[in-house]
């Protein structure tokens, strides 16, 4: 390949790994999709959730006309989907097309996002991401977004704007515009606590791109620790200054922090060490005027970061929990006096919990709807500790904080519906059977809920206008009292005794854990004082004692106190303990949102939502052999793309105008496709395939069924396709009298069912994967070819070791008058022959050497090294080709014959992020030959690069 397609085929694959393709048809065909818009954002919304639409147009339009001197003027309109039917609680701004989606589920556990409301913390931390995109579309990303369309914008602000400020910066404006955002709560800051208060702050490319072997701060708290920073000590609207020309690359290599050095005198990576010393001696000062109390050590240490959450004693004062690891996903144990016993698996889950009794555990699982990814649930899983038997008690609801009343009978749980409200239910625990419904007359958020030891009533944490309370729901009367105060100090988990809640708080600016009167006098005691973190409380049946998660730089712990060091807490006053600058313009607006009044229009998402995103250079979707332009258009939805394309095969030297659509909503995608193309191929005649050129147009189209779900820490997927494709050729070099048309039936079927992996798994420990396409012309022998691929994975010999074998098989006669691309994967160290039929077998056992954790120059960072030992064993059948008779009569003799492929060898793969965004594995791969290779026979071992993005 020449350098210069080359260079472009780099710059390619960095627009697509940017704006990566995403499968279509994901919601429910039967939601009535809605419409409102203002001058800022236009809101699609399912029938029932008016009134949240409705809020979120306000707030935007508010911060919009008010709220971005620290991002910039610039604005662009956006298309929002509110997603009614997740129960994964997110939102994101993407493009290509631009849009954001909000998904509309709040989280349970109260103690991680802050206390807004979940609808208004998305308002304000994606709008500002709609900010950051339209300030940064200036100069050079200006002109790769005109080039380009979307994708160009993409890849040129991804290159340009470190994640970390994005994600920083707006969780700065959800701190600034609302009581308490992310930047005014403890448990956001525990492991920048954690790690600071034991010395340890790791180099900038490490805090950036992270770790397999260590505890980093995600790029959430690390973006806020810097924004934050830089805003305190050089100007509020710095940031904005830095960001618009971060995207006009205004100062060339290594645009961000340019920027960042032209307006503050530092680069990225002092800014980083300043803030990072600055938070840790506020830090360190701080720790030292604690009254630590003395807690006992439940588990023991481990060399790999392992996390033990919700713990909950038994009678005989053993301690279950939840266990995971860098190298484990999580499971269920019992530790008693330094023993540890594995209980059960947990499958997959949107928000993880468990509750317990003396004998019975209760938990939620995801399920996915087999067909829209954007539909999905939240079931309640049992587990007897007697018999060891589990059992999924509900399918199909979304269910969350389920809690076993005492003698196990019935479990109350929040249910979350689709007109996004709240209320508990209460749940035949044998049946699932729904028994007693408690309305949420308020529409208040409702959370874990959890019975009084008498169940005679219900404890559970409610939030109204920003604000958290306990409340008390009393059977027998059916009447609620408010146990605490309104607080806008995060709550998180908690533990029910006779007349006491326990639970985690912020109040002393540190999760700590805390006591409250169960009858209503509001008295609150503090009981635990930690250094970072103290988390899912429990106590013993005397309530004499209390275990809790205490949060270090090596994972959730468990540790023991005793209940009577349970003192007064007087609130204090901690504006200046979070360092949070507010201004005249940017302070917490969410209690004077104005209301606007909207038309609501129906929204048909066909035609209507489609825009022209993107346009420039791709390559093909089923080879990087291949390079050219396209345009691309796609609706908001996500059910409809189209696109346009003229490609140019690096391979034969042939260039094609390809065009497909495709449409999914429903159960089956359909889709159309058409091409005309140039071919270097060959031609079989007589059992010889003759080399040719000739010109091709097919066109035809059909339908997918892609159906998927989760079983227990399985994802496991089906999807069946099945095509028409009508062929037509001519103009053949080789006679030009050979005019081949024909029809055939293109089919595939692909199973997958793989395990979930912890970080440090090089590959799952057990999973499975087979596809499996047939082509076959609708006449006895012009075309036809079958190829199966297969995947096999086991567990290695230690936690992270992998053992795979993959089974391929290919058959596609050279009898066959036309032939399709030869798209196998032949033994390594080999190259591919024609052939009629092809069978390997391959072995790998991979295993992780190193994780150096060190970058270059912003350039790439080294996360980890692999070791990959193979074995290919493969047989191919072909012909032999010899000439009989005499000069004049020469007579060709065709002689079938097998050849065997066998290599072995060893591949060293580097897990790298390149310029802080791609993560691609670079390989060097060493194959030792064991049968002659046809194409080179005196060639016995070959030495290969190859690259694979992600991992």
């Amino acid at each position: 390949m020449k350098p210069t397609l080359r260079l472009l085929l780099i710059l390619v694959l960095s627009c697509a790994f940017v704006g990566s393709a995403q499968t279509i048809g994901n919601h429910d065909a039967n939601i009535n999709w809605k419409t409102i818009e203002n001058e800022n954002v236009k809101i699609i919304f399912p029938r029932g959730t008016s009134a949240q639409a409705r809020r979120i147009a306000d707030v935007i339009e508010y911060i919009h006309n008010h709220k971005t001197i620290s991002v910039g003027e610039k604005s662009k309109k956006i298309d929002l989907v509110l997603q009614n039917q997740q129960t994964i609680s997110n939102g994101f701004v993407t493009l290509s097309p631009y849009r954001s989606e909000f998904f509309a589920i709040s989280p349970q556990d109260q103690s991680s996002l802050g206390t807004p409301d979940w609808l208004d913390l998305l308002s304000v931390h994606e709008y500002r991401h709609a900010l950051q995109y339209a300030n940064a579309n200036r100069g050079l990303t200006k002109i790769f977004h005109v080039i380009a369309g979307q994708n160009g914008w993409a890849a040129s602000q991804g290159l340009s704007i470190p994640s970390w400020y994005l994600e920083g910066d707006a969780v700065l404006s959800e701190t600034l515009l609302s009581e308490n955002g992310r930047g005014r709560i403890p448990y956001f800051f525990k492991e920048q606590r954690a790690l600071f208060l034991e010395g340890k702050i790791y180099s900038y490319h490490k805090a950036q791109n992270g770790s397999y072997k260590d505890i980093v701060p995600n790029i959430y708290p690390l973006g806020y620790m810097i924004n934050n920073h830089v805003r305190n000590n050089y100007g509020i609207e710095k940031g904005s200054k830095i960001l618009a020309d971060a995207g006009k690359y205004k100062y060339g290599f290594y645009p961000f922090s340019s920027a960042m050095k032209a307006h503050t005198g530092l680069t990225t990576t002092k800014m980083y060490k300043e803030s990072a010393l600055a938070l840790q001696e506020k830090w360190v000062s701080e720790a030292a005027q604690l009254d630590i109390l003395e807690t006992k050590k439940i588990t023991k240490n481990n060399k790999t970061i392992t996390h033990y959450t919700f713990p909950h004693y038994r009678k005989d004062g053993s301690i279950i929990a939840i266990k995971k690891s860098f190298q484990e996903t999580p499971y269920i144990v019992q530790l008693d006096n330094g023993i540890e016993e594995k209980l059960t698996t947990i499958g997959i889950s949107a928000q993880e919990y468990l509750a317990s009794t003396e004998n019975k555990l209760v938990w939620t699982e995801h399920q996915r709807d087999p067909r829209y990814a954007n539909k999905n649930y939240s079931n309640i899983v049992t587990y007897d500790l007697t018999t060891k038997s589990k059992n999924t008690i509900t399918t199909k609801q979304r269910y969350f904080s389920p809690s076993y009343n005492s003698n196990t009978k019935k479990i109350a749980a929040v249910k979350y519906s689709e007109n996004i409200s709240y209320q508990i239910d209460l749940i035949d625990a044998e049946t699932g059977h729904v028994l007693e419904t408690i309305l949420n007359k308020e529409s208040l958020f409702i959370s874990t809920p959890k019975w009084t030891k008498d169940d005679k009533a219900l404890i559970y944490l409610a939030k109204k206008q920003g604000k958290l309370a306990f409340f008390k729901y009393t059977f027998e009367t059916k009447k609620t009292i408010q146990l605490s105060d309104w607080t806008n100090f995060t709550i998180g988990q908690y533990s029910v005794g006779d007349e006491k809640i326990y639970f985690s708080g912020a109040f002393s600016g540190i999760d700590n854990i805390y006591s409250i009167d169960t009858f209503g006098n509001k008295q609150l005691k503090k009981i635990t004082s930690v250094k970072v973190g103290a988390y899912f409380p429990n106590i013993t049946e005397d309530e004499q004692k209390i275990v809790f998660s205490e949060f270090t730089s090596n994972g959730y712990q468990l540790r023991e106190q005793k209940t009577n060091t349970a003192k007064h807490f007087v609130f204090k006053n901690l504006d200046a303990f979070y360092n949070v600058k507010t201004t005249e313009i940017e302070h917490s607006i969410l209690d004077s949102i104005p209301e606007n009044s909207y038309d609501i229009k129906e929204y048909s998402s066909f035609f209507r939502g489609t825009k022209l995103h993107s346009w420039g250079l791709t390559t093909s979707t089923t080879s990087t052999n291949t390079l050219g332009a396209n345009v691309q258009f796609k609706n908001i939805l996500n059910d409809f793309n189209a696109n346009v394309a003229v490609l140019r095969n690096l391979n034969e030297n042939t260039n094609s105008l390809r065009a497909n659509i495709s449409y999914g909503r429903g159960l089956l995608n359909w889709n159309f496709n058409t091409a005309t193309l140039d071919r270097n191929s060959t031609f079989g005649f007589n059992d010889i395939g003759f080399s040719t050129s000739f010109n091709e147009i097919f066109y035809g189209g059909g339908f997918s069924i892609p159906l998927s779900r989760y079983k227990g820490n399985y994802s496991q997927s089906l999807k069946l396709a099945f095509n028409y494709i009508q062929h037509s050729t001519s103009n053949y070099s080789l006679d030009d009298s050979i005019n081949l048309d024909f029809g055939a039936f293109e089919s595939s079927f692909t199973f997958s069912n793989i395990r979930r992996r912890a970080l440090q798994n090089v590959a799952p420990r057990w999973g499975q994967y087979i596809n499996i396409n047939y082509n076959k012309s609708n006449d006895e022998s012009t075309a036809e070819k079958l190829y199966i691929n297969s995947l096999f994975f086991f567990p290695g010999i230690v936690k992270n070791h992998s053992l795979n074998f993959a089974l391929n098989w290919q058959k596609e006669l050279l009898s066959n008058t036309y032939r399709y691309s030869d798209t196998f994967r032949y033994a390594r160290g080999y190259s591919g022959i024609v052939n009629s039929e092809v069978v390997k077998i391959s072995s790998n056992y991979e295993l992780p050497l190193l994780y150096p954790d060190f970058g270059i120059w912003g350039i790439t960072y080294f996360k980890r090294i692999r070791l990959n030992a193979f074995f290919d064993a493969s047989v191919l059948q072909t012909n032999e080709y010899t000439i009989e008779g005499t000069e004049f009569d020469p007579i060709i003799v065709i002689s079938p014959i097998s050849l065997n492929q066998n290599s072995y060898g060893a591949e060293l793969i580097f897990d790298n992020i390149y310029f802080n965004i791609a993560p691609i594995a670079l390989g060097l791969r060493q194959s030792f030959l064991l049968n002659n290779n046809l194409s080179n026979p005196t060639k016995t071992n070959a030495f290969e690069v190859f690259l694979q993005l992600g991992f």
